[in-house]
């Protein structure tokens, strides 16, 4: 059964690149989307049409493009719509897509909220509508930690489509993919008192050895200047190597950053 499965995913993928250009695609091929009502459209231009009125120098291509992504877009996608990651993904000016989704927003076209980021799998632990609402310290259950909240680290603004428009999917799948976890350089699981070697070519870069059982973090730097070629690193106390332990190596430059 998986083999069928497998093969119709490749077939899908072949048949993409075989008759699409190299342009970015408004919306993610293979993911799946809810079609719109006939309701639900009409009012996506309707209030599309209040914010081009709204005479505050909105700039056309984003709107369109907006306009597009949210009927075409699958419902995970237009749950977390992530502004300057967008205007980077579709080459528009970030201050214009922020300015757009904030007038769109106010036209009942989007709800503005703000998503509680872990530190460590980058995933949000949680979501605002407000900071009002927002706690000095955050808890992740996926990384069973808890943190202090920091507004450069932690809290990031998207914009979810408002349910009138179109339905959503708020559920995270697979929060240990590599999708949701491009800063995860390697990964590996040591038993007590065990010893690994990793040959990893690290680009220049801030980096975090942790691990859920270790009672701290090891945070280093690789930079061209660097002569050290390799490093032993000692984990935790007596206490720690009385069990096994799931090591990560992350990328932390951009950990937190709101793009």
């Amino acid at each position: 059964k998986s083999e069928r499965n497998f093969g119709r995913v490749y077939e899908k993928v072949d048949e993409y690149l075989r008759t699409n250009s190299k342009s970015e695609p408004i919306a993610n091929p293979f993911a799946k989307s809810k079609s719109m009502t006939r309701e639900q459209k009409r009012r996506l231009i309707e209030r599309f049409d209040r914010v081009k009125n709204a005479g505050a120098n909105v700039d056309p291509k984003v709107i369109e493009i907006l306009e597009q992504y949210i009927e075409h877009a699958s419902d995970l996608e237009v749950a977390r719509l992530r502004p300057i990651a967008f205007a980077e993904r579709f080459g528009l000016k970030s201050d214009d897509v922020v300015h757009a989704c904030l007038l769109a927003a106010r036209e009942g076209i989007f709800v503005l909220l703000w998503d509680i980021l872990c530190p460590t799998c980058r995933i949000p632990s949680d979501v605002q509508e407000t900071l009002k609402g927002l706690a000095d310290h955050g808890h992740c259950e996926a990384c069973n930690a808890d943190y202090e909240l920091d507004f450069a680290q932690s809290i990031e603004l998207v914009f979810r489509t408002h349910p009138e428009v179109r339905s959503s999917e708020t559920r995270t799948y697979c929060v240990g993919g590599p999708a949701f976890s491009p800063h995860v350089v390697a990964q590996i699981r040591l038993q007590a008192d065990e010893r690994i070697t990793l040959q990893l070519r690290l680009s220049d870069g801030q980096y975090r050895l942790r691990g859920p059982q270790l009672p701290h973090v090891i945070d280093f730097r690789v930079a061209p200047s660097g002569r050290v070629a390799s490093n032993a690193s000692r984990l935790g106390d007596r206490g720690y190597h009385q069990r096994s332990s799931r090591l990560l190596w992350s990328n932390t430059t951009d950990v937190g950053s709101v793009t």
